[in-house]
């Protein structure tokens, strides 16, 4: 049976692919400039931010709890990089960027889905791979920091930017700041991200740690010191 981390990247796969594919029709569908810049906005920062949460959760708990983490975090990495890039190019061609001039609006949506596609694969390998790993508790605790990180993400691509241990985390917290500055400047309305639905009875020192919020009584201080 799914459980919430498998639900909540599934659900998160699932919206992010409907604003692709809303996005990606906008110009040919006769939608107002601004309209199509509303609807590549809102799946640009869907999408970054979902990033920069797996990067975030998924990636270090994959290191630390697969045998063959290092490999899967490290395509990771370089996939979101290149959807990353590809997110840039769709972003300044929407928004008239001299740079884009000569690419077709048929190539930029194109490399922006074959990446896409190809980040998720690589992104649910991990999941999956964590869920059959992990206590079952363990994974939705997962889930939960990954919906606590996506809130406060960069919404805008930084594929140059750190993303690990605590150059990625400064990173995260630098560009956030900036990203919603300018978001607040150009009045984009941006929807939260997908909340996971997380039995809330008491955690195991295992979920919080993983979760990164413990809450140790004295019964258990002592097993960790």
């Amino acid at each position: 049976m799914p459980n919430t981390l498998d639900r909540t990247i599934d659900t998160t796969h699932n919206v992010l692919r409907q604003r692709l594919r809303e996005a990606s029709a906008g110009v040919g569908s006769g939608a107002s400039p601004r309209d199509v810049q509303q609807m590549t906005d809102t799946f640009m920062a869907s999408t970054c931010r979902h990033l920069c949460a797996a990067n975030a959760v998924l990636v270090p708990a994959a290191r630390q709890w697969l045998p063959d983490g290092s490999d899967l975090t490290r395509d990771f990495g370089r996939q979101c990089r290149q959807l990353e890039q590809a997110l840039r190019r769709a972003k300044g061609k929407v928004y008239g960027q001299a740079q884009t001039v000569h690419l077709s609006w048929s190539s930029v949506w194109s490399s922006v889905r074959t990446e896409f596609d190809t980040t998720v694969t690589t992104e649910r390998q991990i999941a999956d791979a964590l869920v059959t790993s992990l206590d079952p508790r363990a994974a939705d605790a997962l889930a939960s920091r990954l919906y606590r990180l996506e809130v406060t993400a960069p919404t805008r691509p930084h594929p140059h930017a750190p993303r690990s241990g605590m150059a990625g985390k400064l990173a995260r917290r630098m560009w956030s700041r900036a990203d919603r500055m300018w978001d607040s400047m150009e009045g984009r309305v941006l929807p939260q991200p997908v909340q996971p639905r997380v039995d809330r009875t008491p955690h195991g020192l295992l979920t919080q740690y993983l979760m990164g919020n413990p809450r140790l009584g004295a019964e258990n201080a002592a097993d960790v010191v």
